[in-house]
């Protein structure tokens, strides 16, 4: 990386190669140390909740602030709010749980439940359940949301005046079009249904003809027979069950690539424990599938639902920022970044340096300032971290800048780092100013400063050293070069 900054498109291809490497180091023992910590104070505080339920609060609000996707405890959040505070208060902890994980279907049938127990408006309800589907109705493992919606829907038919069950219908029909891993079950319980309701519940005339139009389109819709001609019960029936089943066929064989993905997942909730080798694999290969096979709906649905069990793997966040950026989904990305750098790894310089970057070249250089900052001001004090504010200022021609952001460094770092810095900073005054008198000044003060903080370390007298070797080797290239170079360019 030193060897590079004096050109700006080298040291960005330098930052690049550089960031995954850095980042690809998880500290797993760190982390699950922190965890059962914060896991043991709140089973401490559960003790006595009953008499004082404000220090279990404290307690379920700090371990979600550093765990968001740890369902079971905005659980527990939950029915502590139920119980002191009522259910707009457990209402109000469930929109922030599916705001912090809007692709965990466990969440997602938390709240799903809570809402069909709690809630009387049943509009109300209903909008809640599509909010679910919308976003993970079409996940592998989807069922324990549609069963509830549809537990719900039934409950609702069996108290209509007449009883109607084509809301129920309904959901089926949906359910037939997604690779769920419980499609077989449902397609045997929609047939329990039919057998059971009038044809005119499962589907009704306009609904029957897009579904004969949509299976035409794929050349599997079944021939209507002689005796299903009209409009009668009977002859209807005789269409719409042959329609409805190869809806389910349709779905069932157009899938079997990506429930061949499916069938390898074995981990898809989260914990702090990072996922293993094997399937981490596997879902490298489902991303690499998905992006050269689905549309991008999908693909997005799949990085948000990997992004779950394999959350503490960085490289697989600046993968999904880069296929966001592939396909000028920019504001998208720019929110997967924000997600990245301010909570998962709000703590891990080179994940905020990477948002720096991302949002430096994407010309928001204001944003690329105050991340190289907060970057900065994290403990300890990171010589990487140093450095990216000092060449983001150079790039942006503020020299000035840049010399504070050098002399913060200075202040901060000790050893190895400090003599790389101070050496680093000489380096780019002499090239920056073509080793001008004034340059090899700014570039000596910073050794001066070094050498002030460590009088004793030997790699900033080396690199002191090296510098004034360069110092004084510099004037008799200039004197050597024709009349007429350009050396005043600053």
């Amino acid at each position: 990386l030193l060897l590079c900054v004096s050109s700006s498109w080298c040291a960005t291809l330098v930052w690049a190669a550089y960031v995954p490497l850095s980042m690809s180091v998880v500290e797993p023992a760190v982390q699950q140390a922190d965890f059962a910590s914060l896991v043991s104070r709140v089973a401490e505080a559960e003790k006595s909740a009953h008499a004082n339920a404000e220090p279990l609060r404290q307690h379920l609000e700090a371990l979600l602030a550093e765990w968001p996707l740890c369902y079971g405890y905005w659980k527990r959040l939950t029915e502590l709010e139920l119980h002191h505070s009522g259910e707009g208060a457990a209402s109000a902890v469930f929109e922030r749980a599916v705001a912090a994980a809007a692709y965990s279907t466990d969440i997602w049938a938390l709240y799903c439940d809570h809402a069909s127990k709690h809630w009387v408006d049943l509009e109300q309800v209903r909008a809640l359940f599509e909010r679910a589907v919308a976003l993970v109705g079409s996940d592998y493992i989807a069922s324990s949301v549609w069963d509830r919606y549809i537990a719900y829907e039934v409950k609702a038919a069996d108290a209509s005046v007449p009883v109607n069950y084509s809301r129920v219908a309904a959901l089926y029909l949906r359910i037939l079009e997604l690779p769920l891993q419980a499609l077989e079950s449902y397609w045997s319980r929609f047939q329990e249904l039919s057998a059971e309701r009038p044809v005119g519940e499962l589907l009704d005339d306009a609904g029957e003809a897009a579904l004969r139009e949509e299976l035409e389109k794929h050349s599997v819709a079944p021939l209507v027979q002689p005796e299903a001609e009209g409009d009668d019960e009977g002859a209807r029936r005789l269409r719409v069950l042959p329609l409805l089943e190869a809806r389910f066929s349709l779905t069932k064989s157009s899938h079997i690539a990506q429930n061949a993905h499916e069938e390898q997942l074995r981990r898809r909730h989260f914990h702090v424990r990072p996922v293993d080798g094997v399937q981490l694999r596997r879902w490298e290969e489902y991303l690499t599938w998905a992006e050269e096979n689905a549309e991008t709906m999908q693909v997005i649905s799949t990085y948000e639902r990997c992004l779950i069990p394999c959350c503490m793997h960085a490289p697989l966040w600046l993968r999904y920022v880069r296929y966001l950026e592939g396909n000028a989904l920019v504001s998208q990305a720019r929110q997967v970044m924000q997600r990245m750098s301010g909570a998962v790894f709000k703590r891990r310089v080179s994940m905020i340096l990477a948002h720096a970057d991302f949002e430096e070249a994407h010309g928001n250089i204001d944003e690329a300032r105050e991340l190289c900052e907060a970057a900065v001001s994290r403990q300890p004090p990171s010589l990487e971290a140093v450095l990216a504010k000092v060449n983001l200022e150079r790039r942006c021609g503020r020299l000035g800048a840049m010399r504070e952001a050098v002399d913060t460094g200075l202040s901060q770092l000790d050893g190895e780092k400090l003599a790389l810095l101070a050496e680093h900073a000489a380096r780019v005054e002499r090239l920056l100013c073509k080793s001008s008198e004034q340059a090899l000044e700014q570039a000596a003060s910073f050794f001066e400063r070094a050498l002030k903080s460590e009088p004793a370390n030997e790699l900033v007298w080396e690199a002191a050293l090296h510098h004034a070797i360069e110092s004084i080797a510099a004037p008799a290239t200039s004197a050597s070069a024709p009349n007429g170079s350009d050396q005043s360019n600053g």
